[in-house]
Formats: C-alpha cells, structure tokens, sequence
C-alpha cells in the first residue's frame, strides 16, 4: 500500500510529467469549474490539489483517512470514498471474507485555505466492505466497493 504515483498530461503527441511521488494516487477529478485538478493519495491520508493553468500544486486536504475515488455533488462538495483502517483494506484485498470498514467524506471546498470535511458515513465492514466510491443524488447517497458486488443506497437526512 506504498505505492507512488504520478500525474501527466497527454497532447496527442507526447506526456509530460506534472507531479510525481503521489503515495498510491488513485482518485482524480477536476473542479467543476474546470480550474484545479484533485488527486487522492490513499496512503498520506490526503488530497492534493492544483491549479492547472499554470500547472502547480497549491494546497493538499488532509483527510486522516485512506482517500480513494473523489465525486462532485451538484453543490460543488466533494465526496470521497475511503479506507478509515488500511490493513484491514489490505487484507479484505486478498480475502474478500475478510471484513473492512467503509467510510464516506463531504468535503466544501469553497475556501481551500479551510476546507470543511464531514464524515457523512462509517461502518465495521457491513454491509458493504472496502468503499471505494460514493455519490449523491436526489437526497441518496450511493457507496460503491472494490470488491463486494453491487452498491449501498442509504437515504441523507
């Protein structure tokens, strides 16, 4: 769960490289505006973030948790799903009876210097393990997993 890794940018002709040493960057989107680019690093716990015209990293959202897939809401908050006990995510990754929790995050990110992160969800590993994603729509949220088949509906209040 150490991995590293990077972020290029494809012309059509050839990369070039960005960022580089991102620990296990998984989850990447941009802001709705289209402006900064958010990258999940699963194990620092962390979101970076970039301007991308110029390209540079301008802040990183500490999340205290093993950040994965990253979603908007129509709001513009960002919605994370995550891996609050990494080892117990590891070992669900080599035996998917092994349990692990699931955990979702509301993040505003409308002052950057402060974002505000509400964790929205949490559970023991039931009754779905390993979150990898979630998204909101119509008052639902919807968590998917790496490896438990189909998705958890659960109603916002």
């Amino acid at each position: 769960m150490i991995g590293t890794g990077s972020i290029g940018y494809f012309d059509g002709k050839m990369i070039t490289l960005l960022d580089e040493g991102i620990r296990y960057a998984n989850g990447i989107t941009t802001s709705p505006d289209g402006k900064k680019l958010y990258v999940a690093a699963c194990t620092d716990g962390s979101i970076n973030v970039y301007d991308l015209a110029p390209f540079k990293k301008t802040g990183n959202i500490k999340c205290n948790t093993g950040v994965d897939n990253l979603e908007w809401d129509m709001d513009g908050n960002l919605w994370v799903g995550a891996h609050p006990k990494l080892l117990k995510f590891l070992k669900h990754s080599k035996n998917s009876e092994s349990r692990s929790p699931s955990q979702v995050l509301k993040i505003n990110v409308n002052n950057l210097d402060h974002p505000v992160t509400t964790e929205i969800y949490i559970n023991d590993g039931n009754p779905i393990s390993g979150s990898s994603c979630a998204a909101v729509f119509k008052g639902r949220l919807l968590i998917g997993s790496v490896f438990d088949d189909g998705v958890l509906l659960v109603k916002l209040k």
